[in-house]
């Protein structure tokens, strides 16, 4: 069981029977830690303060809530009891976020599972284009970027640069993603992002060659000049 953290913001809270999902101007000093909380996803104290004082819609100044930090620290208990409490799911942040994207970056799989259960949208995208599996994949969460596409997550949503989720495990140098995103034959391997250049380009501009040795393979393509000089990887075996 985890250790209960009671802070002087709880104990004034108590006091005055209010709840952080509405407080008031007269008490705003009082949320200082539960807004640090929230920022560091430090998911223990927020336990504590959503089962002892009702915490449950509170959001940090930029719009990111404790369902939000909770998903990214992993923590499975707080995010089913804050989904058992009909918190929004869909709740945005100020930049567009969403609690399954906390989830995917962080490679927090079960919160992932759970978010997605109770209705969380898999293809969303944030204001600069990402979605779930976007952040999975640049992260090389694959677990999570597994998960997202037997959710039927679409691989091919362009961010506002046209870079899809295979560009960016591309651009990372995450080769268990790359071959996962390539095995789904829903996948485009040849879309182009707004400089014209194919996933392919984007790993041989990076520096990838094992990369993009991948892609070449898959493409029945070349991986370029760029790469020719570069010695193939070693395997595990």
């Amino acid at each position: 069981m985890k250790r209960r953290i009671r802070t002087h913001w709880a104990a004034a809270l108590v006091a005055t029977g209010c709840s952080l999902g509405i407080v008031g101007p007269s008490s705003a000093g009082n949320t200082d830690d539960l807004g640090s909380a929230v920022r560091n996803n430090d998911s223990e104290q927020l336990e504590s303060a959503v089962r002892e004082n009702g915490a449950l819609e509170f959001a940090a100044p930029d719009g990111k809530t404790v369902l939000m930090a909770a998903a990214a620290d992993g923590n499975r208990a707080l995010v089913a009891y804050l989904i058992e409490h009909r918190v929004d799911v869909g709740r945005r942040n100020h930049r567009g976020g969403t609690a399954l994207m906390y989830a995917a970056a962080n490679g927090s799989i079960d919160a992932a599972r759970l978010l997605l259960d109770a209705g969380a949208e898999v293809d969303g995208r944030a204001e600069n284009g990402w979605t779930a599996l976007t952040l999975a994949a640049a992260k090389g969460h694959e677990p999570v970027v597994d998960l997202l596409l037997d959710a039927d997550a679409d691989p091919n949503v362009p961010d506002v640069f046209g870079f899809t989720a295979l560009m960016r495990a591309a651009q990372n140098r995450r080769a268990a993603v790359v071959g996962r995103l390539l095995a789904d034959p829903r996948t485009d391997a040849v879309r182009a992002n707004v400089n014209g250049m194919n996933a392919l380009d984007v790993a041989i501009h990076a520096g990838h060659c094992d990369i993009a040795r991948l892609l070449a393979e898959s493409n029945e393509g070349d991986a370029g000049a760029a790469c020719a000089r570069q010695p193939a990887p070693p395997t595990s075996e």
